[in-house]
């Protein structure tokens, strides 16, 4: 009797083309302006529609009477919440998330495409380090990678500097004896960078440091 495989693939979506941007699917990524403006314009609102209120109760023939203290008190819990709502709208404006500067590597002159696997190794243990980078390479926008076991580099795939081997030094030593892994998002800003831009690119803009298990 003949079966038929079905493969689960089929019904995940389908992923976005190069040329197409991921915000698309995030109504919260799409609409980003609009929400983080939106509670100062509601502040606004509220004061405007509050300091008209106040006046023309101030001008009416009500307030020969004088204004009743409920309507102050509701006055100033209603410029309380308009100022809140100003001020976290520009809270938020201002922390309005800068665009990452994106390097065109092809223009990078100090470095180099790179494949190599130690001869040491066994063959399947190459086969999957060669898979890993491939897979990683192609779902990120790394540009290089170079794995240490026992204390020297066993693999390392991508763009380095001509000639230059990486290094395990004590930042990769400190970050495999405490088991957790570091993220340098801005390379540059850190003491620790001359540890590795003597392999990697200059322009290297960040780096992320995971143990092996």
């Amino acid at each position: 009797e003949a079966t038929e495989e079905m493969c689960f693939e089929d019904d995940l979506p389908v992923p976005l083309e190069e040329n197409e941007d991921s915000s698309i699917r995030d109504p919260f990524a799409r609409f980003d302006t609009q929400i983080r403006i939106t509670p100062t314009i509601f502040g606004m609102i509220g004061l405007g529609v509050l300091i008209l209120n106040r006046q023309s109760l101030v001008f009416s023939e009500a307030s020969r009477y004088g204004v009743d203290p409920a309507q102050t008190r509701a006055d100033l819990c209603a410029g309380v919440l308009s100022v809140t709502l100003l001020l976290q709208g520009l809270v938020w404006i201002s922390e309005t998330p800068k665009s990452p500067d994106i390097e065109d590597t092809s223009e990078w002159e100090d470095a180099k495409n790179v494949l190599w696997v130690d001869k040491s190794i066994t063959q399947r243990t190459s086969e999957e380090l060669l898979w890993a980078w491939s897979a990683f390479s192609r779902a990120t926008r790394a540009s290089s990678m170079a794995i240490f076991w026992k204390g020297k580099c066993v693999m390392q795939g991508g763009l380095f500097q001509p000639g230059m081997r990486p290094v395990q030094r004590d930042f990769c030593q400190e970050v495999i004896t405490m088991g957790k892994g570091r993220y340098l998002a801005q390379l540059n800003n850190y003491p620790a960078k001359e540890e590795f831009l003597d392999f990697l690119p200059v322009k290297t803009q960040g780096l992320l440091l995971t143990p092996l298990r």
